[in-house]
């Protein structure tokens, strides 16, 4: 079936199009290794290469996890912004971690979901967050996303919200979509407005 809808295609668009046959792809950054049985693998190593690349500091040792306890909490002290040239590099590499994060490496994105807000003035404090995410990822990049599918009518979803996580007491929302095994969709997002409780930050989440 594969084979003929390749050739329907091919017939309809010429030249332009290019099969790729085989267990492993690339697409758009990412590498598809579809080896296992009834698994997909999805990777980014070359791209998070590429960021520790062109990031102009040297990242330092590897860490067992991407934030700290206080990824939330900002100072915002006078004489503490970045210069316009370093401002610059955090807004480029948060731009690649968001890539990386929305497509082949959900455990980051809680950090970079706080750092794209701060991606306007960033601050020292924010550096050192973001330079502790490459530290993780340095220690990390080998990991794949794996993806299982037991059995399509049967999705799951995980919810949460944390509640006055951020400095103007605004939540913080979680959300995953599972088929069997592996997050097909995830994100992690500040919510934009406040609440007087836990109960009514979850009751924020089901309304996205």
């Amino acid at each position: 079936m594969n084979t003929k809808f390749a050739e329907e295609i091919i017939w309809l668009y010429g030249e332009a199009v290019t099969v790729n046959c085989g267990a492993i792809h690339d697409y758009l950054g990412m590498d598809f290794d579809f080896s296992p049985e009834n698994q997909v693998k999805i990777s980014m190593i070359k791209h998070i290469c590429k960021i520790f690349d062109t990031f102009p500091e040297e990242i330092g040792k590897p860490c067992e996890c991407p934030a700290g306890d206080n990824l939330f909490r900002t100072r915002d002290l006078p004489g503490h912004k970045l210069p316009e040239e370093q401002a610059r590099a955090f807004h480029h590499t948060v731009a690649q971690l968001l890539f990386l994060a929305m497509r082949a490496r959900p455990d980051i994105q809680t950090a970079i979901s706080f750092l794209t807000k701060r991606a306007r003035e960033p601050d020292e404090d924010d550096w050192g967050k973001l330079k502790r995410v490459l530290q993780y990822l340095k220690g990390t990049k080998h990991i794949k996303l794996t993806l299982t599918v037991d059995n399509v009518s049967n999705i799951c979803w995980w919810v949460h919200a944390s509640y006055g996580a951020h400095m103007d007491l605004k939540g913080c929302t979680g959300i995953m979509m599972s088929l069997c095994a592996g997050a097909a969709m995830s994100f992690s997002r500040g919510q934009k407005l406040n609440v007087k409780s836990s109960t009514k930050c979850e009751l924020v989440v089901l309304t996205m």
